[in-house]
């Protein structure tokens, strides 16, 4: 009977350890690149996001304004596309923008 105890209380802990392995990876916030439309040409973005809340967070970029040293700030009409920040863009006039982007 010991012996089971202990046996269903090793499980539960081995169980409680990977549920908290994934809760971790959850609330891990990675950093981001976005390839922009705004109202004044494209711009990169650069943003830091959980995982799990970047497709939402990604479209609530659009009608924010975003960073410029000239006033008005321009605002983001269109996400083209967002990857990790040392991930390339799939299209080529992204990648050649952000070859020219300071960090």
């Amino acid at each position: 009977m010991k012996t089971k105890m202990i046996g269903i209380c090793l499980a539960v802990l081995a169980a409680s350890g990977t549920f908290s392995v994934q809760a971790a990876s959850d609330k891990k916030a990675s950093d981001y690149k976005c390839y922009l439309e705004t109202t004044r040409g494209h711009q990169i973005g650069f943003y830091r996001w959980k995982e799990n809340k970047k497709t939402m967070l990604m479209a609530k970029l659009v009608g924010m304004q975003t960073y410029s040293k000239d006033k008005p700030k321009p605002y983001i009409k269109e996400v083209l596309e967002c990857v990790k920040l040392h991930d390339e863009f799939s299209s080529e006039s992204a990648q050649q923008l952000d070859k020219m982007t300071a960090r």
